[in-house]
């Protein structure tokens, strides 16, 4: 009884575990691309990615939308020109 019990307490565990992780999905792939919105996405992820037409649309803009450009100056607003440092590759 007490095995069973541990095995569908296991089962239920990893379900909500992967549900919790496919429902944040869009904040977390905003977040590793280091999106400008990411903010964005995942306030709204968190209030309106139940409706699946909007967590497609979240996942759509964590997946294809702006991310930081690289700097083109250094930290004390001096230009850097980054096309020289790739001029000899």
């Amino acid at each position: 009884m007490f095995i069973e019990f541990l095995i569908y307490f296991s089962v239920l565990f990893f379900a909500l575990d992967f549900l919790a992780g496919s429902y944040m999905l869009p904040g977390m792939i905003a977040t590793q691309r280091d999106s400008m919105n990411q903010d964005v996405i995942m306030l709204f992820n968190l209030l309106l990615g139940w409706t699946i037409i909007i967590w497609l649309v979240l996942l759509v803009w964590a997946m294809f939308g702006g991310v930081w450009a690289p700097a083109d100056d250094d930290w004390n607003g001096n230009e850097v020109d980054n096309r020289s440092a790739n001029a000899h590759k």
